[in-house]
């Protein structure tokens, strides 16, 4: 496998490299810790005028190069290739480019920064590495991947996502929860699609029948993943998704939430901003977000 971890030197960076450093990656795969220098944080569109600007800058750049020095000597073991690099940026374009470049299979964060070095607040774009990322993202909470919760919705998003649980070796020993929610703004598009005086009892078959489907879904997938060796259960509540995603994280003991960035839900839900952000932003464990075709 091959890995990018996003360092700031912050404690919830720190957090990200820990759980980096617990997972079980396959002989052969290649680790790079990637730090950004961005001075436009700093001083915004006035940077060509700042006093002083290079000299803080390569100040800043020596505090980072030994900050993600250290961070990669942390994830060094024998049977993998661990290096790592700073660069001058955005810090989501840093990351991105350094994923595209790598040909990584995911990219590693945390949940937020505001560290040691002002110039890196990782965790304040998150969202925005998970939009425009061209592999999978891990926003790490936490520091184990033990029990793992993932959300399916039929769609090929959940689908891809469902495909890293069973491929990714750093998954191999987890428990997994399938969740598949019957979402009622799913049924309301329906009805309100639909002609005017629709009777009460169709209202309660279509939700009947969303709920058959959403158990065809998360029956499938578990089958699926306990083929591949993988404890599995199945849960499937009625609401709203991003909620019923979160709380039973939650009750379930989650260590991770395995979502798409889209699926099955509505025009409104189309983009990151709906589910998907909703799960990222109000989680409290870590939440890997698989996009598209990847």
């Amino acid at each position: 496998m091959k890995a990018i971890i996003g360092t700031d030197g912050s404690p919830c960076a720190q957090v990200a490299m820990n759980l980096a450093a617990a997972l079980p990656w396959p002989d052969g795969s290649e680790l790079r810790v990637v730090a950004a220098v961005d001075p436009m944080s700093l001083y915004g569109p006035f940077v060509g005028f700042a006093p002083g600007v290079g000299e803080f800058e390569v100040s800043l750049d020596n505090a980072l190069e030994e900050v993600t020095k250290a961070a990669a000597d942390q994830l060094r073991v024998q049977g993998r290739t661990t290096d790592y690099k700073v660069v001058l940026g955005r810090p989501s374009t840093v990351l991105r480019d350094a994923a595209r470049e790598m040909g990584a299979d995911v990219i590693l964060v945390g949940s937020r920064g505001h560290g040691s070095i002002a110039s890196m607040v990782l965790g304040s774009v998150s969202a925005e590495v998970v939009d425009h990322a061209p592999c999978p993202v891990l926003v790490a909470r936490g520091t184990r991947l033990e029990r793992i919760l993932l959300a399916h919705d039929g769609s090929d998003n959940a689908f891809s996502a469902e495909r890293k649980l069973r491929d990714w070796p750093i998954f191999h020993h987890a428990h997994v929860d399938v969740v598949s929610v019957a979402d009622a703004a799913q049924t309301w598009d329906v009805m309100l699609s639909a002609e005017v005086g629709f009777p009460p009892e169709r209202r309660g078959a279509l939700e009947s029948e969303s709920q058959q489907q959403h158990e065809t879904i998360a029956e499938s997938s578990s089958r699926r993943l306990v083929a591949e060796g993988h404890q599995a259960e199945t849960v499937v509540p009625f609401g709203d998704a991003a909620h019923q995603i979160i709380s039973i994280a939650g009750q379930h003991g989650a260590d991770l939430i395995v979502m798409g960035t889209r699926g099955n839900t509505g025009f409104k839900r189309l983009v990151l901003g709906s589910v998907a952000r909703n799960v990222l932003t109000h989680a409290h464990c870590s939440v890997l977000v698989v996009p598209p075709a990847s």
